[in-house]
């Protein structure tokens, strides 16, 4: 069955059917859909789209191809999902696990030009494998009891991994805002300078342009900058005192608000509009690096200003009440979360290994499950 959207007109949409789209299907890819981000009325449904009765499979035929779920309930759809109704006996679940093991050869039998869908009449073509029922049900039983396992580990190592970067944030609250640390806004310690400019002519290689989206928290990755200017264009703009120094602190204050990045680099770089430049001579910048990047959002929504999009002023910056140890320990509290974040970053990195190794083996699982290469003696 193919699907459809309705026109906008507000009677149309928030009623009780459910109306999913490829995106609704990335978040249950492979499993049974309940609810959707957005639904239809009676209404909507009738003119302007079409619904598959619960037990049925919904499946996404463009952007992107193979993303299939189970449907709970009656659910409607939009023109990037084809609905598969069964007309003979079958166990849904089956081929749910089937189709979810195809992904790479549906994306084979798409066409396109403008973009890649995958037809109605190709996928109505498109072979599967079709044991008998009792069989189909076997098999699907089998995979729902070890897929379940797999998935317990996997929800297992993910609130591990969780659990460690909540510590991590109560370690760095800790040491940043001991109770023997002096309060006091920014600007007695620090020096600020606005990076805004004109916007210059980007080139495909030269000097690269730091904006937010290269500031990620922690220290600046230069070779993620995605623009580059020309010599000229980089005298102009590190004019001024814009020309970032090692050790300098880069603030995001448009877009990304609240971003902070240390310049860990000796490379000739310069700043985007987006961004403020803060230095000192007399302080820890790693400290205030982190100490940026551990204010919570509600604390920096109070500050954003502007009707088209949201901003910190320099002025706001300036007024952050910030703790200001002594040089000293400023670098004694900076190692100290260095050491602890990369700790805490090495064991993410081996969870999220073991969380691949585990979704691989999940889907090797079903593949070998679904095509009779897996010794089921139930399913013989």
């Amino acid at each position: 069955m193919n699907g459809g959207t309705p026109t906008t007109q507000g009677w149309n949409w928030g009623g009780a059917v459910a109306w999913a789209t490829p995106v609704d299907l990335a978040h249950v890819n492979g499993g049974v859909l309940k609810t959707t981000e957005r639904t239809l009325t009676e209404d909507g449904l009738r003119t302007g789209s079409r619904a598959v009765p619960p037990g049925s499979l919904l499946l996404s035929t463009r952007a992107p191809i193979g993303y299939v779920a189970e449907v709970s309930n009656r659910t409607a759809f939009n023109q990037g999902c084809r609905g598969l109704v069964p007309t003979v006996p079958v166990n849904v679940r089956y081929f749910r696990y089937q189709l979810s093991s195809l992904t790479e050869r549906l994306n084979a039998w798409g066409q396109g030009s403008t973009f890649v869908e995958l037809s109605s009449d190709a996928l109505a073509t498109f072979p599967l494998v079709v044991p008998s029922p009792a069989i189909q049900q076997t098999i699907a039983d089998y995979l729902d009891r070890e897929t379940s396992r797999i998935d317990v580990l996997i929800a297992a190592k993910r609130r591990m991994a969780k659990l460690l970067e909540e510590r991590l944030a109560i370690y760095r609250r800790q040491l940043l805002m001991s109770p023997d640390h002096v309060l006091q806004p920014l600007k007695r310690t620090w020096r600020v300078v606005d990076c805004k400019h004109r916007t210059p002519t980007y080139v495909d290689q030269g000097y690269p342009v730091i904006s937010p989206g290269d500031a990620t928290p922690g220290r600046l990755e230069v070779s993620r900058a995605h623009r580059f200017v020309s010599e000229a264009d980089y005298r102009d703009l590190t004019s001024a005192g814009r020309q970032p120094r090692k050790g300098d602190v880069i603030y995001s204050r448009n877009a990304s608000i609240g971003i902070a990045a240390f310049v860990d680099t000796d490379k000739p770089v310069c700043m985007g509009q987006d961004v403020c430049l803060i230095s000192s001579d007399h302080a820890s910048q790693l400290f205030l690096t982190y100490f940026l990047n551990s204010l919570g959002l509600d604390q920096l929504e109070e500050q954003k200003v502007g009707s088209t999009f949201s901003r910190v002023n320099i002025a706001q910056i300036l007024e952050l009440i910030v703790p200001t140890p002594n040089p000293g320990d400023q670098r004694r509290i900076a190692q100290q979360l260095d050491e602890g974040t990369m700790s805490q970053q090495a064991v993410a990195s081996r969870l999220e290994t073991q969380i691949m190794l585990l979704r691989e083996r999940r889907q090797a699982l079903i593949t070998a499950a679904v095509t009779g290469q897996l010794d089921i003696p139930e399913a013989a």
